[in-house]
């Protein structure tokens, strides 16, 4: 038996519509989807609801689609099967979709080692240069913010994951100032999501 991934990335409207209702129910802040975590647990709960409820007062539920109402709980009931299968408590929501898969792997299919290796810290990077960040500066901050986190770890007990993203945080914090330094770190959180 072939050992399945532990990260499971997932597309299409329905899965982005149950990650509108999970957003809107826990107060999201951010107006994209792309990169949201939807946890089984959260799923459950979305399809305990749905099964309770007829299409008359499932098409009010905020985040919702109306159009999608009717096929919401189907595509629920395999979502979660799928991360059942796979054994994963979480899926990352793509807001691209198959065509822009079938698009990349034609234009890549006589690629046989991954264009990129590493896509998220890629396009950190890549946000980074396109705002000219000042990568002496960038790369201290992140240096420090390092080791500030390793020396904390026994009391915080964070992973990976979240060191990830205190790297991107480091590298990004000041790609604001390009539009204007007055309120930078407002506009790096414009530019980041």
């Amino acid at each position: 038996m072939h050992e399945l991934p532990g990260e499971l990335v997932a597309l299409g409207g329905a899965i982005r519509n149950l990650a509108r209702m999970d957003a809107r129910r826990c107060g999201y802040p951010l107006t994209t989807l792309h990169g949201y975590t939807l946890s089984l647990t959260a799923l459950e709960q979305l399809i305990e609801q749905l099964r309770t409820l007829p299409l008359a007062k499932r098409i009010k539920l905020p985040g919702l689609r109306s159009d999608r109402a009717d096929i919401i709980l189907p595509g629920a009931l395999v979502a979660r099967a799928i991360m059942q299968v796979m054994g994963v408590r979480a899926l990352t929501v793509s807001v691209n979709g198959l065509r822009e898969g079938l698009f990349f792997e034609h234009f890549w299919r006589h690629w046989d080692e991954p264009i990129i290796a590493d896509i998220r810290s890629f396009g950190v990077l890549n946000l980074a240069r396109i705002y000219h960040y000042q990568k002496k500066h960038a790369n201290h901050v992140r240096f420090l913010a390092s080791r500030v986190f390793e020396q904390l770890t026994p009391l915080h007990g964070y992973g990976a994951p979240e060191r990830e993203l205190l790297d991107a945080a480091a590298l990004l914090h000041d790609i604001g100032a390009i539009i204007a330094y007055e309120n930078h770190d407002v506009h790096s959180q414009t530019l980041i999501v």
